[in-house]
């Protein structure tokens, strides 16, 4: 079914309708009828807008089968909607046919989901529910697949009703969908602005990106999907998009929100933000701007139910608030880390600026404030200073050397030494000096001047 306007306004007042037909019923050994697969609906206009009617493209209901050794129908699988122009959008539903049953027999497969595109040059309401889904098999337990949502407009992007869907893409200037959605996996853009998913179950990212601030949350788990090529090897940018494949970026934070995970120790989620605001009930595993080095501000960094916290921050970070979880806490930073409230640890703390990382500013120096807790009984706490570093504890003590007893409890110190030209800022420092400049440990330093006659006093200081 084809809709266009020229240009000009669309407005759907009635229901429009391209369901699938139901599958027969089977006989005493036949199988039932496969449900038909839902139609094709387009419409585009100017503008489109939704006055109380509603658009579906389901497939049909498989037909049931009585017999004994008889299989009940599939569903039919949903079809494409597809509307062009701005307005409030919705409801429209593109759900694949329940499979048939066979209380004798096989029961019958849900149909697939169908696809639902939005576009608008414009902005974008969703007024109604939006659903793209699988559907039931025919003993109604396991859902089909496949069903998506593509929302694009050229303004900004808000709902009124929330959206269920295996995969959703979602692209605007700014996008809020900050109601209870039912999405599997995501794709999202928010070229100036911020992009909000408020998410009920798990939600895997295959690349989310603001502008502002990229806020998701969940009330299962967040974890990254990441793509092979065809050839087997990882893909780690969409070459269409620029966004890493499983990340998510925010120009100006990202905050996530998990009754679940965030990512896990095999597999850290990939974050890449200036400021990071993290809450989870089962765990926190993140790798932060592992991408694009740089320091970042830590504001929240909170797991509350059981699990441990892994944070790996390159370029250095600042965490403003209580680290708290009841396992295990490690925080790799890969240049200075500045820990201002201390951290409470149901297991051991293990906290590292691990050496000069490849574009790191050295050096290394940790500075601990705040209390901090860990299990005496089953637990440690172990640090570990990177290459020209110091450990900076409260009163002024700097520490280059362990130091027992310590006003923290530190059962474990590790002061690593390295090379300097191991890190590209000081390598191109040196490398653009005088070429009988010497390196010493912590800086890049100027020869001792020669006195005349004297030749022996150009030797190098190693420090």
């Amino acid at each position: 079914m084809l809709i266009s306007s020229n240009g000009q306004s669309v407005t759907v007042g009635g229901n429009i309708v391209a369901d699938g037909g139901a599958g027969g019923s089977g006989g005493i050994a036949s199988t039932g009828g496969s449900g038909g697969v839902g139609g094709t609906i387009s419409i585009s206009g100017g503008s489109v807008a939704f006055t109380g009617g509603t658009i579906t493209a389901n497939g049909g209901d498989g037909g049931n089968a009585t017999g004994i050794g008889s299989k009940g129908g599939d569903g039919g699988g949903g079809g494409f909607v597809t509307t062009h122009g701005a307005g409030s959008i919705g409801p429209i539903s593109a759900i694949g046919g329940k499979g048939g049953s066979a209380p004798n027999g096989t029961i019958g497969l849900g149909g697939l989901g169908g696809e639902i595109l939005i576009f608008a040059p414009g902005n974008i309401a969703l007024g109604g529910a939006i659903d793209a889904y699988g559907g039931l098999d025919g003993a109604g337990i396991t859902r089909a697949c496949c069903g998506s949502i593509a929302i694009s407009g050229g303004g900004t992007v808000t709902q009124a009703a929330p959206l269920t869907t295996d995969l959703l893409s979602a692209a605007g200037t700014d996008v809020n969908l900050n109601l209870s959605n039912s999405v599997n996996s995501v794709f999202g853009v928010a070229s100036n602005g911020n992009f909000t998913l408020n998410n009920f179950g798990n939600l895997g990212l295959l690349g989310v990106s603001a502008s502002g601030i990229a806020s998701i949350s969940a009330t299962g788990n967040i974890t990254g999907i990441s793509l092979v090529s065809a050839a087997g090897l990882p893909v780690n940018v969409n070459p269409s998009t620029g966004i890493p494949f499983g990340a998510v970026q925010g120009g100006t934070g990202v905050a996530l929100n998990a009754g679940g995970a965030i990512g896990s120790t095999a597999a850290p989620l990939a974050v890449a933000a200036p400021a990071l605001d993290a809450g989870a009930a089962y765990g926190i595993a993140i790798d932060l701007n592992a991408f694009g080095p740089r320091p970042a501000t830590v504001n929240t960094l909170r797991n509350t139910t059981t699990g441990d916290i892994l944070l790996n921050a390159h370029g250095g970070t600042t965490i403003t608030s209580l680290v708290s979880s009841p396992g295990n806490v490690t925080i790799n930073t890969f240049s200075p880390l500045d820990v201002q409230r201390g951290i409470t640890a149901g297991g051991s703390i293990f906290l590292s600026t691990a050496g000069v990382s490849r574009n790191g500013t050295p050096p290394n120096d940790m500075t601990l404030n705040g209390p901090f807790n860990y299990s005496t009984s089953t637990g440690t706490f172990e640090v570990t200073i990177g290459a020209f570093g110091a450990l900076h504890l409260a009163g002024g003590l700097a520490l280059t050397a362990p130091l027992f007893p310590n006003p923290l409890n530190i059962k474990s110190f590790t002061f690593v030494a390295g090379d300097p030209l191991a890190n590209t800022i000081v390598a191109a420092a040196y490398n653009t000096t005088a070429p009988n400049r010497l390196l010493g440990a912590r800086i890049v330093e100027e020869p001792p001047k020669k006195d005349k006659g004297d030749d022996k006093k150009a030797a190098a200081v190693c420090r």
